[in-house]
């Protein structure tokens, strides 16, 4: 009987690690995790998706290069996947030190303490579309010239840059470069959450008119599960490399609003324009959505669709969810958390 593969997970308790324990229970993987303590942080996405007890978590700050090395002498993985860091760009651009120690300098820590104990060990780290900044090139390829605009993208680079030089010299080590993906894991601070939590909350009585920013914002959404499984898969394949993880379809905010209104059964329609459009409920005329000032803007910073074509290819990434699927399932979470499935 083969040995089970130890891996670690730095940053298990986020949505993309609830995930990707997830994925990996299902191999019967030896799982370790880290958060930020094991006493406070919070694990109901772990719980959510029935895999708590399928990993063991532990206590690690990513500011502290002792504690990581530690982790991984004691456990000597075969995998490592960092999925932890800084992720708001608002604490990213307030906090420019920690953000490098978190997202740069915790990553140069793991491979060297990696490779030096286990030089056939495999790591992925985590990158993000915003390397691109504000492309001209869309959709984005691996080969997209990279231009970090803020402390996040840039810190995100450097990264990225250790792990290609990890990789030049006979490392397994992989970037995977993240584009917008969502679940029913997501807290309410994302615009996905917002508005199927905002759609089902109009199912109450006397419910106000929910409000959003911009409908017309772009993005390219994908499950968070689907990029998991593409994560998986890059450190299953015969070389190593770089991979953009994304749908390589453009969607909107109305998109998700549209979809999210037909699937609790509203019928309605749009009226107005700019900061005076709705939307209107056929049968009642009431007013269901509605936007808001506070957040509206007339201009789309970027438009950052990726290509994923290198990892369809050399990993036969096959997503499960399509856009639609992804916000009917988000819907139909949100449905059963209210008591309404």
């Amino acid at each position: 009987m083969d040995t089970p593969e130890t891996v670690l997970i730095f940053g298990a308790t986020g949505q993309d690690g609830a995930y990707l324990t997830q994925i990996l229970s299902e191999r019967k993987c030896r799982l370790i995790g880290t958060c930020q303590n094991t006493s406070t942080s919070d694990i109901w996405r772990l719980d959510y998706l029935g895999v708590r007890d399928a990993i063991s978590l532990e206590t690690c700050v990513l500011a502290d290069a002792e504690q990581i090395g530690d982790i991984i002498r004691r456990h000597q993985p075969d995998k490592v996947f960092n999925l932890a860091g800084v992720t708001s760009l608002g604490e990213a651009d307030a906090d420019a030190m920690a953000t490098r120690q978190i997202n740069r300098d915790a990553v140069g820590v793991m491979m060297d303490t990696l490779f030096s104990e286990q030089p056939q060990a495999r790591f992925f780290q985590a990158s993000s579309a915003q390397v691109f900044g504000k492309p001209d090139i869309v959709p984005q390829t691996e080969l997209t010239p990279i231009n970090p605009l803020n402390v996040y993208a840039q810190a995100k680079v450097e990264a990225d840059n250790l792990v290609e030089n990890a990789r030049d010299d006979g490392y397994f080590a992989v970037s995977g470069l993240l584009y917008n993906h969502e679940s029913p894991l997501r807290t309410s601070r994302f615009v996905s959450r917002k508005i199927v939590s905002g759609i089902v909350g109009l199912l109450e009585p006397n419910a106000e008119p929910f409000r959003i920013g911009s409908l017309n914002s772009v993005r390219d959404w994908s499950f968070a599960r689907d990029i998991m499984l593409a994560a998986d898969l890059s450190l299953r394949a015969q070389q190593p490399n770089s991979y953009i993880l994304a749908s390589g379809q453009a969607h909107t905010v109305r998109d998700w609003v549209e979809i999210a209104l037909q699937e609790v059964g509203f019928v309605f329609h749009w009226q107005g324009e700019g900061l005076d459009e709705r939307a209107v409920c056929g049968r009642t005329g009431r007013t269901l959505v509605g936007i808001d000032p506070r957040f509206y803007r007339t201009d789309d910073p970027a438009t950052l669709i990726g290509d994923a074509s290198r990892a369809r290819s050399e990993l036969n990434w096959k997503p499960e969810f399509s856009f639609d699927e992804l916000v009917k399932h988000m819907v139909a979470a949100e449905l059963q958390r209210s008591g309404r499935s």
